[in-house]
């Protein structure tokens, strides 16, 4: 089996999601290119939060602070308000100072923005989350 077929796959899989998070966790220690486009494709679809904690994880450990804006151009086209929710939760997954700057700058009011940054962990996200109940 080639590497592309296991990144198919991993992007593809929607029924086991420990599957899925496994083969995603196996091709990002391959560290392939293209790796964190092709499983954001899958927020939405799948909707347990563990699949996009672990899209956020492999962000940030392949691009860094850049998972931020890789994500973020993927939610410009985000169709359904379920693909929105999954890739602000895979945002706030990241751990990034990037990301926490762009959830800062979303609106207060949104559910999913909140979402993500109670994801973040970060004092200044805890901060936000509490001003915004």
């Amino acid at each position: 089996m080639h590497w592309g077929q296991l990144v198919a796959r991993a992007a593809g899989e929607t029924e086991d999601i420990d599957y899925k998070i496994a083969l995603a966790e196996l091709c990002a220690a391959q560290r392939l290119d293209g790796l964190l486009e092709a499983l954001s494709v899958s927020l939405g679809p799948v909707t347990d939060p563990r699949y996009a904690r672990c899209v956020g994880r492999i962000g940030k450990v392949l691009h860094g602070e850049e998972a931020t804006g890789k994500l973020t151009e993927r939610l410009q086209t985000a169709g359904q308000e379920q693909d929105r929710k999954m890739l602000l939760l895979a945002i706030g997954a990241t751990n990034t100072k990037s990301a926490l700057d762009a959830l800062m700058r979303m609106s207060s009011d949104d559910d999913a923005v909140t979402a993500a940054l109670r994801e973040h962990h970060s004092p200044r996200a805890k901060e936000a989350v509490e001003r915004r109940k």
